[in-house]
């Protein structure tokens, strides 16, 4: 991927807006996908191998 971190953060930060759903667990260290994250990877990979 050619993009930098801070523009892959502001990305899924619009993502998540326009979702209404948080992807990400941003707390702690390391950070970790949300539950929500874990379906919309389930459904999108699902569509990829349609």
């Amino acid at each position: 991927m050619d993009i930098t971190p801070p523009a892959a953060t502001k990305r899924l930060a619009q993502l998540e807006a326009r979702l209404g759903v948080r992807l990400v667990n941003r707390t702690g260290s390391p950070q970790t996908i949300h539950p929500a994250g874990k379906v919309a990877v389930v459904i999108t990979a699902g569509r990829c191998l349609r």
